[in-house]
């Protein structure tokens, strides 16, 4: 047995020293010589398990490789999608606030000239004289039928506040003013 085992343990020659030699040549079993051919078949065709093994490995790496690439690509795909989401919701609220506070100057330019539309013409009917309220015995004024408008139930030389649809209890008037010139007092009284 151990002089099998010292044969087996003996170099192995190269393909090219057998095919020099004319296959192996010089004694020997055949068995041995159908196992040598079989491994020169075997290496020839570069089919040995040690390759399989080889290309196995370097199939998972590339793998393992693409999918990291993938999760990488994905997240950085993620992030500028909801940075570009975020700007946008930022633009359209920055728009919107603008929106609002330009119609809400616009509103308030408009009813200020609408007031002082009904307060120039409340003032030049006063002055001329166009409708004279009659003293009521309570004390307050009534105005005649045919200026029966809120804006003619003031006293001659006293301007209607021209909030009185938000108000209560009667029409708040003023006095008049000329142009150029400041009010000469508040709110004097209440008509009836």
């Amino acid at each position: 047995m151990a002089t099998k085992r010292l044969k087996n343990r003996r170099a192995k020659p190269l393909p090219t020293e057998l095919s020099r030699r004319g296959g192996g040549g010089g004694g020997g079993r055949g068995r041995r010589r159908r196992g040598r051919r079989r491994r020169k078949l075997r290496r020839r065709s570069g089919t040995t398990r040690k390759k399989r093994r080889r290309r196995r490995k370097k199939k998972v790496v590339v793998v393992v490789v693409v999918k990291e690439v993938v999760v990488v690509v994905v997240a950085v795909v993620v992030v500028v999608v909801v940075v570009v989401v975020v700007v946008v919701v930022v633009v359209v609220v920055v728009v919107v606030v603008v929106v609002v506070v330009v119609v809400v100057v616009v509103v308030l330019f408009a009813l200020n000239g609408i007031l002082l539309l009904i307060l120039s013409i409340s003032q030049f009917l006063a002055e001329n004289n166009f409708c004279k309220p009659q003293p009521s015995l309570k004390g307050g004024n009534i105005p005649n039928l045919s200026c029966s408008h809120p804006l003619f139930s003031c006293q001659r030389g006293q301007l209607p506040l021209p909030l009185y649809p938000l108000l209560a209890g009667g029409l708040h008037c003023v006095e008049s003013f000329r142009a150029g010139s400041a009010p000469i007092s508040a709110v004097s009284r209440i008509a009836v």
